[in-house]
């Protein structure tokens, strides 16, 4: 490999057989899966008295959180406390959604702090508070929005959102 040398030197056992691979992106060497989870990039382990950790491996030279990654992270953390929306494109957008006590979302602010546009950006909103979505950004431009149904919530795509510009979309009846 180009003189680059990789050794890897954790592994996580799955001894009592209730430890669960989330997702394997890389293999190193020819384990037995069914013994041995191997080098995994992520796991969720089960301990004895009933909790449940959530286990990330990465690699010393990696700067950047690839989308396959950040997929990882958002469906271990949807798993273990639950997300009120999340972000199902590979944009760069900041997610900021406004809950009532009652777990429904009125309204979900997006901030592009980023130097390019956001262009299709899909999001998927588990407890929209009303049924009709309506998108406002900050030059006044006013938008009802179509959705699909998803498996909990609703799912919409944004119109491109301009550098260092902010957008809210209401959940209205």
């Amino acid at each position: 490999m180009n003189g680059v040398h990789y050794r890897p030197t954790h592994y996580i056992e799955d001894k009592d057989g209730k430890t669960e691979s989330l997702s394997v992106l890389e293999a190193y060497g020819n384990r037995d899966k069914a013994l041995f989870l191997g080098k995994t990039v992520s796991a969720f382990i089960h301990t004895s008295v009933g909790a449940e950790w959530f286990v990330l491996g990465f690699r010393m030279g990696d700067k950047y959180i690839p989308f396959a990654k950040r997929q990882l992270i958002v469906s271990a953390i949807e798993r273990l406390s639950g997300l009120s929306c999340t972000l199902n494109s590979k944009n760069r957008l900041m997610l900021s959604p406004l809950e009532r006590k009652d777990g429904s979302i009125t309204c979900l602010t997006v901030c592009n702090t980023t130097i390019e546009t956001q262009s299709n950006a899909s999001i998927t909103v588990k407890n929209p508070a009303g049924k009709r979505i309506v998108y406002r950004d900050e030059r006044g431009v006013e938008l009802e929005l179509p959705y699909k149904k998803a498996k909990e919530g609703v799912s919409f795509t944004l119109p491109d959102v301009a550098p260092w510009t902010a957008c809210t979309v209401f959940f209205e009846n």
